[in-house]
Formats: C-alpha cells, sequence, structure tokens
C-alpha cells in the first residue's frame, strides 16, 4: 500500500491511496508501528482516490479514529483520466510513446520523435503533447527513427553538452539537420534547446 508521510515541523500527515484497497486497515497499522514521538507529531490521516458516496465510507473513518484517536482529516476523490507526472525520466523509455496517445479527429496523425537523452530532465514536458488528438509522441535513440518523424524535440537536459556529444555520437546531430532542411519542425525544451547552440 503505497503512502505519503508530509511532514512539518510539528505534525505529520499521512496519505493512503484507496483505489488499491485496504487503506483504513493500513492507516491503523501505520498507527500501530509509529513509535510514541511520531505518533505525537501525527496530525490526521488523508484518503486519497475514493470513488462513491463517502457517506458509505463514514463508518470505517469513525473506527481509525476510535484506534488511532487521529482523524481522518480529508477525502480526496478519483480522478478518472487524470494525468499524473512521472518523477524525472523514470518512465522515459526508448522506443516507447510518451503519455497515452489519443484516437485523431480526421484520418492522420502527426508523428513528433523526442530524442531520449541519457541525461534527460523534465521528461513530463512532453506528455502534454501526448493528450492531444491524433498526435504520437515516442522517444527515440536513432537517426531513422528521426528522419521518419514528422517532428523533432530536444527535450530539457541535465547537462547539455555531455548529451549533444552523445546524440553526435550516435549520427543523431545529422538527422535532425536532415529533417530542419526538410522543412520539418525541430523544437528544443530547455537544455535541449541549450545544446542547439553548442559550437561544432
Amino acid at each position: 500500500m503505497p503512502f505519503v508521510c508530509v511532514k512539518g515541523k510539528e505534525r505529520h500527515i499521512v496519505v493512503g491511496d484507496i483505489d488499491r484497497g485496504g487503506v483504513l486497515a493500513h492507516f491503523v497499522g501505520t498507527y500501530e508501528l509509529l513509535d510514541d514521538a511520531d505518533r505525537a507529531l501525527l496530525r490526521g490521516f488523508i484518503v486519497n482516490k475514493f470513488r462513491g458516496d463517502e457517506a458509505l465510507l463514514e463508518p470505517g473513518l469513525v473506527t481509525v479514529e476510535e484506534r488511532t484517536g487521529v482523524s481522518v482529516v480529508g477525502v480526496v476523490p478519483y480522478v478518472p483520466n487524470y494525468w499524473y507526472g512521472a518523477e524525472d525520466s523514470l518512465q522515459a523509455v526508448e522506443d516507447q510513446y510518451v503519455g497515452v496517445p489519443q484516437p485523431a479527429v480526421g484520418t492522420e496523425r502527426l508523428r513528433i520523435a523526442a530524442i531520449r537523452f541519457p541525461r534527460l530532465a523534465n521528461a513530463t514536458d512532453l506528455e502534454a503533447l501526448s493528450y492531444e488528438p491524433g498526435i504520437d509522441v515516442y522517444w527515440v535513440r536513432g537517426p531513422g527513427e528521426v528522419e521518419s518523424a514528422d517532428a523533432v524535440v530536444l527535450p530539457g537536459s541535465k547537462d547539455p553538452l555531455a548529451d549533444l556529444q552523445w546524440v553526435r555520437s550516435r549520427g543523431l546531430d545529422k538527422a535532425v539537420k536532415h529533417s530542419a532542411a526538410a522543412g520539418k519542425m525541430v523544437m528544443g525544451l530547455c537544455g535541449g534547446h541549450t545544446a542547439r547552440f553548442f559550437p561544432q
């Protein structure tokens, strides 16, 4: 059961995901495992991703407070199809789509190649594009994939100079130049934009 403990100087709040099941029992179990010093700092529990009638949950919330002496201070409703960004490059896997491709409005799709830098930063910057109808954004590491795309993105980088050297070592710089010469859009974001201006 994933939990988040939000710590302040004088209080802690434990947030639990009810969508996975067993959240109320986990609140009580977590409380039981805390030492007295941490229990004294615990100010509440929050139920996350709740679906349905909150009144049906109320008896369980009362039981949690009776067992722990700590109230459930909030219930956050489940929001379907809500985009939660992944942390940095955890989900930026080459040869995979960014986000979830949406159906096209017409018959054509726009293919955007995002170069998967080894030192990628802020991978989620591209996910908003993938939620537009008919746009496919996918991670690439090879020149052929770049040239077959309709547009190219150089994403954020934690080390633009090192990633630029990596791009050149794989021939990706030539593929990007060919795409630009063919009239395709080439976009640079943050460190990816910076890398475009380093000398050869």
